[in-house]
């Protein structure tokens, strides 16, 4: 017995829709990542696919994160930057420094020469355009739910939104809620099933909304007492890392060479898992 199946109009017209895109010399695969061979690998950051940069506590998350937004808006993108762990004017700080290149504990010492204040007022200039123009939008929340940060991705995503980076989704930075604010069920659920509802919440989010998301997550320190010379974080550091891994799209590990006391100071080593 033979059973014939013949395709609908809805995969007619999907299929339709995916030679149209072919077709299109404007079709962009991704967001530009500014680091080539990254950009090469993943074909830029894609819509409703989700990246999880994971590092130990001060390897880089946060200025990682702040470069790839600052690329993104460089290039004409509408971005979303949500810091779960600095403060507004903390993150204000990094950027300027990015931007103007004088270093950052330089401008934490107030230590400034004429040359690098007339770096600082330049780049001042250039991330208010960003600002103020809304290229680049940063929230700062406070022990949110994984509801109120997707409030203000929804809020923000209504006035156009290309790109979403948060710092960084863990239990110490985001309340448990199994609801929104009115359906909420208080009770006090464990880290681990705090932790696995938190990336299955990102996994949700990522699947519904049309943006890529590039979230920072803590490792666990246990890596750094493996022999030296083999301190490099796997994805199984990653707290509740088989719900992270099932929930990513690409898993990103960022070390810093010199807490092996080798490599180049300050040189950063990311592996794409």
């Amino acid at each position: 017995h033979v059973t014939a199946h013949y395709p609908d109009e809805t995969v007619v017209d999907d299929f339709q829709n995916l030679y149209e895109e072919i077709k299109n010399p404007n079709h962009e695969t991704g967001i530009d990542i500014w680091i080539e061979a990254l950009n090469d690998l993943l074909l830029g950051w894609r819509k409703q696919k989700l990246y999880i940069l994971a590092a130990g506590t001060s390897m880089g998350k946060t200025a990682f994160l702040l470069s790839a937004a600052l690329e993104a808006v460089k290039a004409g993108k509408k971005v979303l930057f949500i810091s779960l762990e600095m403060r507004y004017e903390e993150l204000l700080e990094r950027l300027i420094c990015m931007v103007s290149g004088v270093d950052n504990q330089s401008l934490q010492r107030r230590d400034l020469n004429a040359v690098q204040m007339t770096r600082l007022h330049q780049a001042e200039e250039k991330l208010t355009g960003y600002l103020v123009d809304g290229g680049l939008v940063v929230e700062e929340l406070n022990s949110p739910t994984m509801y109120e940060i997707e409030g203000k991705i929804d809020y923000h995503g209504n006035s156009g939104l290309d790109i979403v980076f948060i710092d960084y989704i863990g239990v110490e930075m985001i309340q448990y809620s199994n609801g929104p604010q009115n359906q909420m069920i208080q009770r006090v659920p464990g880290p681990t099933e705090h932790g696995n509802h938190l990336w299955a919440e990102m996994r949700r989010i990522k699947s519904e909304k049309p943006y890529p998301f590039v979230v920072g997550a803590q490792v666990n320190r246990s890596y750094m007492n493996r022999a030296k010379g083999n301190k490099r974080p796997n994805k199984t550091d990653i707290s509740n890392s088989s719900k992270a891994e099932n929930a990513a799209d690409a898993l990103l590990l960022l070390r810093r060479e010199e807490v092996d006391g080798i490599g180049i100071p300050a040189h950063a080593d990311l592996t794409c898992a």
